[in-house]
């Protein structure tokens, strides 16, 4: 019951609903490097959550998420019927800048004005991936307070291992922040209208310390790049080998397993191996890589 994304060595998951549960102890969350940088991120209208509809990741480095409101008693007393306002939620994921990018569009069916705040709430603890499958913790580093800074969020975390990692939640529109790891925006959505948010992730990992601190800031344009990595996984299937049959469920099946093998491609000081599989073996496997290889 889970929705992965991922792009060489930087992967996502959630739960359908495109929610990671604050400080969950299951294996959503955002990782790279056998650190999971992000375990929370949660989205919620007028302090309520949204009604999954549908989810799919059909490219693999991309999902797309349906969601919808639930009745809402607004702050001025006004009652927000169920189902009015529909939730496109578009997520990609992005190696080469350590990105992840989500765009939200709010549209209203409604056949009045709807007004209400979007929440949204993170958490960060830099949890080894090994400790979130069961082993015992190892030494912990110093982990930062979550700082709001130009707009944005920052969680910063000095490892014990020598590396420095930071994440940066960059908001394209102005965001009102709240205690601890959290903001809101309020938005008016006319009838038939649609509103769009933009939210980045960005993940910054260096031996030095001054590397991260003064890591630049995100730029918010996810579509330039959604078509770029449409691209190369289009030219990566022309040059596999190709099976057609005369039954097309068969024939999309193979091009998603195809699809899915490329998802788990990893590089590797200059080569590229297949990972074992998300989220707790995202790692070089020799049998499995050999399997896949073949």
């Amino acid at each position: 019951h889970a929705v992965a994304i991922k792009d060489e060595d930087l992967f996502f998951i959630s739960q359908p609903s495109g929610r990671v549960p604050l400080n969950n102890p299951d294996g959503f969350g955002l990782y790279y490097h056998d650190c999971r940088y992000l375990n929370g991120y949660e989205l919620q209208l007028d302090g309520s959550r949204p009604n999954p509809l549908g989810a799919s990741s059909p490219c693999g480095f991309m999902s797309s998420l349906e969601l919808t409101n639930r009745e809402l008693q607004l702050r001025d007393g006004k009652t927000l019927p169920k189902q009015k306002i529909g939730i496109q939620w578009d997520r990609v994921i992005d190696s080469k800048n350590l990105a992840l990018h989500d765009l939200f569009r709010f549209r209203n069916y409604g056949i009045k004005p709807a007004k209400f705040s979007v929440n949204f709430a993170f958490s960060s603890q830099f949890d080894d991936v090994f400790q979130i499958r069961g082993a015992t913790p190892g030494q912990r580093g110093k982990l930062h307070r979550p700082e709001w800074k130009n707009g944005g969020l920052f969680f910063q975390y000095d490892g014990a291992d020598k590396l420095y990692r930071r994440l940066e939640i960059a908001f394209e529109s102005k965001v009102s922040p709240k205690q601890g790891a959290s903001c809101s925006l309020h938005t008016r959505i006319g009838s038939g209208k649609t509103v769009e948010v933009r939210v980045s992730l960005k993940i910054t990992e260096s031996k030095h310390h001054e590397a991260v601190v003064t890591s630049p800031i995100l730029d918010h344009h996810p579509g330039k790049l959604t078509r770029t990595l449409k691209e190369k996984s289009n030219r990566w299937l022309e040059e596999q080998t190709s099976v057609q049959s005369d039954d097309h469920l068969l024939n999309e099946t193979l091009k998603t397993s195809l699809r899915d093998l490329r998802v788990l491609r990893s590089p590797l000081e200059g080569f590229e191996f297949f990972s074992a599989g998300l989220p707790w073996y995202g790692a070089l496997f020799g049998r499995d890589s050999i399997i896949a290889a073949y």
